[in-house]
């Protein structure tokens, strides 16, 4: 194999530079991809942990206020966390939470 590689090389001089432009350009551009998909990867993982964190302050706050009906400073906490995550929040979460401003407890 590498006798025929060095024939055609020895044959072609003008193939040398191109055979080592693309296969340098290969490399270059597999780790380029190579490091936008683990860019990628890494976005969405963080995206992930942001959504996870959010549910779960959203979580502790409404557990608190299920189990303190009357107190009306925990509803507050509740409305203004879920109006801050609200970006982070489904549509169907973002219904309810509509329907519940809308028609009370």
């Amino acid at each position: 194999m590498w006798s025929e590689i060095s024939k055609l090389i020895g044959a072609n001089p003008i193939m040398t530079p191109v055979i080592i432009i693309a296969g340098t350009s290969t490399i270059w551009m597999y780790k380029e991809f190579k490091e936008m998909i683990n860019q990628n990867n890494k976005a969405k993982i963080n995206n992930v942990n942001e959504k996870i964190k959010v549910y779960s302050q959203l979580q502790a706050s409404t557990s608190g206020l299920l189990h303190d009906e009357g107190h009306s400073e925990l509803k507050l906490t509740l409305i203004n966390k879920i109006g801050e995550f609200s970006p982070f929040l489904s549509e169907d979460v973002r219904r309810v939470v509509r329907d519940y401003h809308r028609y009370g407890d």
